[in-house]
Parts: C-alpha cells; structure tokens; sequence
C-alpha cells in the first residue's frame, strides 16, 4: 500500500482505515471475520528525513498482546496492552525517516491468538509535545449535591469513539492515560490536537455522568468547562469496598503507581480499599496521606498470597507481621500459615476458575461443581472467594455463583465478594465490581477495621458491578442474618443503578434454585430500576436466599467492562450485575444455618443403604437436599452406577423435584466421565 501524500499542513497520511491482524488461525472473538486481513500491517510511504523528532498517530483496538511498531528496520514502540479503542501517540526520534521510501510495519512479537484492529495512522512532522499542544481545556467536576468539586474520572473521545491521548502527566493530583484522567481534586488541565472531542465525567457506578463536546480548530484555544455529577444510587449504610487492588510499585507489573492507585481509588468512590499487593504486606495509608486523599477512604493492610496451589487475599494484617510462606503446597498447612498471621481474620478464594501456574482451583479435578464437594485433602477454610472480578471475568458470568451455591448448600459458609484485580491506571477499572459492606457510611475516612472485617465473614454484604441489589426477608433481615419463619415468608428486593446502566431481569434463587424472575424494564432511569415483593412457601428445612439482578454490559469508553480473561468460548456478551449475599431462612426453627448437605447426611444414615428408603424421605426436601443426598448416597456405593432399570424406574417416578436433582447429579457424572 503506498499511500497518497495528504495536503495538511505538517501531515502525512499512512492509512486512514482500520486493519484487522492476527498471527494465528485461531479466531479470538467471534465478533472478528473467521480470516484477518492480514498478520501484520505494512505500510511504504515517501518521506523526507526528519531532522528534528516528529510524531506518529495510531489508533489500536483489542490489543491483549505484545505488537511491535517497527520503522524503518528499527524498534520504534509497541502498542499499548489495552484493549479499549486507543488513539496513541509515539515520537519518531530525529533521523528515523530517510529521503525517499520509508516503511512502517506493526507486527505480533509472538503467536498468541489475538484479534487487532489497527490504522488511521498519521506522521505529523512535529515533536509530539506540540502534536498534543493545540488546545488547552480545564475541567472542573462538581458534586451537584454539596456543589464541591469531587474527585473523579475524566473521560476524552475523540468523534470515533476512541480514547484520545491528551498533553499532560500524572502528578500528585492526577492520574493521566490515552483517554483517561484521574483528578483527586477534582479539577484537571490539559490539552488536546485539533479536533471534535466528547468528554465525560463519572465517579463509579455509583454515580450518574455529565459530559460536554469540544472542538478545536485552531492553535491556541483555551475552554473551561463545569461538569456535575450526582450520586444516583442510595446506599447509606453501606461501604463501598474493592478487596483486590495492586500497584505497579509494590506488585511490578501493571502500570499504576502507588500514587496514582489513591487517585483513582477516589475518584471511583471507593470507601474501603484492601491492599493486595503479591506475597507481601502493603500499607497505603501514608499515600494516600501524602496526596490528602484519606477523606474519601480507609485503606487496609493486606496481601495476595500467591501459592501453587491458588491465590487467596487475606487481611487485615498486624503491622510488621511476617507474609505467609507462599511456596506451600497443601491446602491445610497454608490455611494455617495464614491463620497464624497476626490480626487475618478474612482469606477469600480468588480466580476460582482461572488457571494459574496449571492449578485451577474450582476445576473438575478439585470441585465438584454440583454438590461443592472438594477432593480429599483439598479442604477449604477460606471463608470468602470472588463471584465477580472485574479485571478476570468468565465467559459465563454466573459461573462463580453456582459454584458458591453449591458450596452454601454443602455447608460451607462462605461470603461472596466482588473486585477489580485491578493493576493499571485504566485498562481495567479499579472498583468497577465492587463489595457494599453493611457499615455507617457517614465518614469513610475512619472505618472501624475490626468491624467491617467481621461483617465481611457475617456475610453483610452485596456486590455490584453496575447494580446494587438489596433483599428483606420479613421486614427485617438481610444477608448474613437467619431470618425466623413463621406462618410466610415475605421477600422484598429493590435495584438501582445510576441512569448510564440499565438492568433487565430480577432473579430469586433458593438453595441455588430460581424460585422467582422478573423482566425488568428501566428505561436507563436513575435510582430504582425494580422493586418489588414475593411471597414463598414454607420448607421443612432451612434454606437460603440470594437476588440477582443483571443487564447489558456497558462497551462505551467512560466504564468498558473488560472481555473474559481466561475465555472458554469465542463469544463474548458483557453484563452488569448486581447480587444480593445470602439470607438464611430458619424453617425448623433450631435457631441454626443448616445446609442442604446437613439434611442429606442425615437422610442417607437413615435410608441404612437403601436407594428406595432415600428417595421417599426426599420427598419433603427441596431438589438442593436431593443433589446433596445424592452425592453422599453413591460416594458410598459407587458399585451401584450405573443404576438397574428398576432403581431407574424409582428415581423417574419420583416426585418432580426429587427426579430433577437425580438427574443433575447423573448428568454431572456424566459430563466428568464418570458414569
């Protein structure tokens, strides 16, 4: 391709459409054609040599790997590993374009499956200070409600939607990226090429947007702009917390720095921000002291602990006390170790699906998915693990919570959270899956630590990621409470989302079963999406309720939700979500949790060995007790699979619930080759 040479002024146009490249036959994402154009963009073009640094303009999208900008035979860059539609710049240094042809060429380093798109790619024959130099905006970014400027997340796009790289750098009040600044102060200046641009101004989901358009067209221009935010979700009495933060400074990859981690943890209004940096202790709060961000929130000591064997966030931690020894094998002696670290009181299973060094730890080997049995000697005494992870999503967003429901109905009492991961200013969001923790939320800047821990492991909580969800049960209990049951059960569920998200159905699960859905229709409305009551019928046995409450997924610029990180399908259909922590029904009324698994166990003790005696005491329990049962039952008898045609005939006329949790169960040996 030898491009024409463009007639504006201190331009020369390369491309000026987009290329999809990929190294590989193995399609990344289904949205991509089977076949890229091509597996690496070359581009001949005629030029004269630069006697003084100029500039080149890419704009990149979806780029998860390693691609290498090459001129001339010469490393010049590499794109930015982000996946979020950039406009990027990089300085042509003196001397790197020669008389005549010239030759630009982007290519993989490697051959890892990674759809691209990449073009619209411009040489402006300047320094690339002066490139970004044309115009100067200042924007403030007001609390509409006390009318106090905020700390916040400034958003630039240029007319295509990409995130647009601005003139200017972080510094103790910003935080800066292609696109992306944020202010701690809330007030930011800086400044722009030529060109249309939308800007947008945010605090996390729980706040609505304000934007505003800007054009440039010539050298020189100066804006002020008032932007003005408002709070559109309520959730007094509680705190907002990300339990899984890192920094470039302390964990060595990513790239935000410890300063720049306390900007962008208060402009997304994070209240409680647990420190999780690899295998060691962090303590953010003299950071966030030095940049007058303790206002806004409290930090906690704690630490990734980062083992063979999975990854567990644990706090709080004891100043000074030694990091658990992260090369343990064995999951009881590191629950120990990390027991046995001054002060811990939380350990949450992170990435249980994920693969880390060939040890998943909620895969078929270790798991089992239906009943939440883990092999022997694969204990867990971790008392909380993550259903969202906004930095490593699944394919299947409801994946970690079936695997949490079928660990509450095994009898394991463990809080679901939801977190960021976050290690970058802007690739993922820091606190975009978050944790509301019931807790007074009038001063953020001095949270009681020892108490929002241990409503942490009570199980007090919600988490979000676009939506809050919050549940009753009879007018008075929520998650983490055991609810007493009478003569019925009344369930009260209201969902919120600021007026940029929408949701679109409202799920009751019991025990791990939907009992209870709703469409909803929000017509992006600000506050309250849905409110609304059931009432349930009475079991013989306790059970447990979650709401869970989900929409679109959000792709535009100002909240992306990032792709899968370890990705089991080609497809990829983003969600927000918003789900309630479990409430417990007390229906037999002994004042205790009991699971689906404490009623099996017994069920199968009485049944004496007898397949017939079990499925007619199933009767009066739910299909969780049955699955329960189930796996007991045959663990025990394992010579009874495949079952005789009479014991088929049994269970398939077995009543309806009963039949259907059999068959879960048959069907799970079946899917792990073990039938």
């Amino acid at each position: 391709m030898v491009p024409t040479l463009v007639a504006q002024k201190n331009v020369i146009q390369l491309d000026s459409d987009l290329h999809h490249l990929r190294t590989t036959d193995t399609r990344e994402w289904s949205e991509f054609p089977p076949n890229a154009d091509q597996e690496e963009l070359q581009i001949q073009f005629s030029a004269e040599k630069n006697q003084t640094e100029f500039t080149l303009q890419v704009r990149q999208l979806n780029v998860k790997q390693n691609w290498q900008i090459d001129l001339n035979n010469s490393h010049l860059s590499n794109l930015h590993l982000n996946e979020n539609d950039l406009t990027v710049y990089f300085p042509i240094p003196a001397g790197t374009l020669k008389n005549g042809e010239n030759e630009l060429v982007i290519h993989q380093a490697n051959r890892v499956p990674d759809d691209i798109l990449v073009g619209n790619i411009n040489i402006y024959q300047q320094p690339l200070s002066r490139t970004l130099n044309a115009g100067s905006i200042r924007i403030d970014v007001n609390d509409e409600d006390s009318e106090r400027l905020i700390p916040s997340r400034i958003t630039i796009v240029s007319n295509t939607n990409s995130l647009q790289t601005v003139g200017a750098s972080s510094n103790n009040t910003l935080a800066v990226r292609p696109g992306v600044i944020y202010t701690g102060n809330g007030t930011a200046t800086f400044r722009l090429p030529a060109g249309n641009y939308t800007i947008y101004a945010g605090r996390g989901m729980e706040y609505g947007l304000d934007s505003t358009k800007v054009s440039i067209t010539e050298n020189n221009q100066s804006f002020h702009k008032t932007l003005s935010i408002r709070r559109e979700i309520d959730t007094k009495g509680y705190i907002s917390s990300d339990t899984h933060i890192h920094t470039l400074t302390h964990s060595g990859h990513g790239d935000a720095t410890a300063d720049e981690r306390m900007l962008t943890i208060a402009g997304e209004g994070i209240e409680l921000a647990i420190a999780t940096e690899h295998n060691q202790h962090v303590d953010y709060s003299g950071v966030a002291s030095n940049l007058r961000m303790t206002d806004y929130f409290t930090t906690v000591t704690g630490n990734e602990v980062t083992t063979p064997v999975g990854h567990f966030n644990v706090f709080p931690i004891e100043k000074g006390a030694t990091p658990p020894e992260s090369q343990i094998e064995d999951w009881n002696s590191l629950f120990t170790d990390i027991y046995d670290t001054p002060d811990v009181s939380v350990v949450i299973l992170n990435h249980g699906r994920d693969n880390h060094g060939g040890f998943t730890p909620l895969n078929q080997e270790h798991f089992n998915a239906l009943t939440g049995n883990f092999r022997e000697g694969l204990y867990p005494q971790f008392n909380a693990m993550e259903v969202v992870n906004s930095g490593a999503h699944q394919s299947d967003m409801m994946q970690l919570f079936r695997d949490w429901f079928s660990m509450t109905n095994r009898g394991y009492h463990v809080t679901p959270v939801g977190s960021s991961d976050a290690h970058d200013v802007n690739r993922y969001i820091v606190g975009q899956a978050r944790t509301f923790i019931q807790y007074p939320d009038e001063d953020p800047s001095s949270i009681n630590i020892e108490e929002i821990t241990e409503k942490i492991v009570q199980g007090n909580i919600s988490v979000g990621m676009g939506l809050f969800t919050e549940i009753t049960v009879n007018g008075a209990y929520g998650p983490g409470n055991l609810a007493p049951v009478n003569d019925s059960i009344n369930v009260h569920v209201k969902v919120q989302g600021p007026d940029w998200v929408d949701a679109n159905v409202i799920e009751l699960y019991r025990n791990g079963e939907i009992v209870r859905s709703e469409k909803i229709d929000s017509n992006n409305l600000a506050g309250t999406k849905w409110e609304g009551s059931w009432t349930l019928e009475n079991y013989e046995h306790d059970s447990f309720l979650v709401a869970i409450a989900r929409g679109p997924g959000i792709k535009s610029a100002y909240w992306p939700i990032a792709r899968p990180y370890q990705p089991d399908t080609i497809d990829w259909n983003p969600s927000v979500i918003g789900a309630t922590g479990a409430v417990w029904l007390d229906e037999d009324g002994n004042g205790e949790k009991n699971s689906a698994y404490d009623y099996a166990k017994d069920l199968v003790e009485l049944s004496e060995g007898s397949l017939e005696i079990l499925v007619e005491k199933l009767g009066r329990f739910d299909q969780a007790v049955t699955i329960q049962a189930a796996g007991i039952f045959f663990d025990n008898q394992p010579e009874v699979l495949p079952l005789p045609d009479n014991m088929v005939h049994l269970v398939q006329s077995s009543p309806d619930h009963v039949r259907k949790g059999f068959e879960k169960y048959f069907a799970y040996l079946d899917q792990i080759g073990r039938m």
